[in-house]
């Protein structure tokens, strides 16, 4: 009786697009390149705070300028990216994923990305609520306005007593106003967002441009690159979570708590591409997203 061949798997090549759905994820770039462009993203996050203080400080900035540079930037992290895959024998493709292959697959995934985002929604949302509010820094008062303040402290406290008694009675007779939604808006939105924001149809344009391409770029650097590299070395959950707290670090310039909602956001299209095993519908919910924020956001400032 002869005995059976074993089986033997194929082996998953870095360039392979079979390797979103191998078991054992392999690297597709040198961990040299891995490092240098984790050190482009760093650079490009202080960068974001440096500009942060410059946006704030000049309201009237030119900001199809700052898009354009946005969008450069994007551009030349992924060209970098792709560098280092291609080195190692992979491809652009291979970040992408699986393929569209009919338009059944083209629905499919559009509505899996609107299903995602609403949820994504929901989730961000409630987690943003849940954190603690940034803490607001105060200037000291000089030693002028502290003498000054004590001069008058009695007097201070007089008035305020009767101005809090008079507000009490004004408070029982006066219905409270509903806040307008949009002051609520401005009131959870990053101040460098707000000034971010489009205004007329040319930055408006501009603004789903750099959308789009944030949507794309990010996507294949962050989950498309990192995500597949830390998995291969430290599993996929870790590598979830590590490649997502890059991307928070990413966008620090809009605060403490933005880079949280905007890390965990992350890790949800870290599980959908894994999901998936492809970067599309990411790439879909992902653009969605930063259009309409930005769309929003212009409606409110008028």
């Amino acid at each position: 009786m002869d005995n059976p061949t074993p089986e033997i798997a194929p082996q998953v090549l870095p360039g392979d697009p079979l390797i979103w759905q191998s078991t054992k994820l392999t690297p597709i770039a040198n961990p040299w390149h891995t490092l240098l462009v984790l050190a482009v993203l760093v650079l490009l996050s202080f960068g974001g705070i440096w500009r942060t203080h410059y946006v704030i400080a000049h309201p009237e900035y030119d900001r199809i300028y700052m898009y354009l540079r946005s969008i450069l930037a994007e551009c030349i992290t992924v060209v970098l990216v792709v560098w280092g895959v291609r080195k190692s024998g992979a491809s652009l493709s291979t970040l992408l994923g699986r393929h569209w292959s009919s338009p059944k697959d083209f629905f499919r995934d559009i509505g899996i990305a609107a299903v995602f985002w609403i949820v994504a929604l929901i989730l961000i949302g409630t987690l943003r609520t849940a954190l603690p509010a940034s803490p607001t820094k105060t200037s000291p008062a000089t030693p002028s306005q502290a003498e000054a303040n004590s001069d008058s402290g009695s007097q201070e406290s007089a008035e305020a007593d009767k101005s809090k008694s008079a507000e009490t009675q004004k408070s029982k007779t006066v219905p409270k106003r509903r806040r307008d939604p949009a002051e609520v808006i401005r009131s959870r939105v990053p101040a460098v967002l707000y000034r971010m924001a489009p205004r007329g149809r040319m930055e408006i344009l501009m603004w789903i441009w750099l959308s789009f391409t944030a949507g794309i770029c990010e996507e294949i650097v962050f989950r498309g690159y990192l995500q597949r590299q830390f998995a291969a070395w430290i599993g996929a959950p870790l590598g979830i979570v590590v490649s997502s707290t890059f991307f928070g670090f990413g966008h620090l310039y809009q605060g403490r708590n933005s880079a949280i909602v905007i890390g965990f956001y992350g890790i949800l299209l870290g599980l959908l591409a894994l999901y998936r095993k492809s970067l599309l519908p990411g790439v879909l919910a992902h653009s969605w997203q930063d259009t309409l924020s930005g769309l929003l956001l212009a409606l409110v400032r008028r």
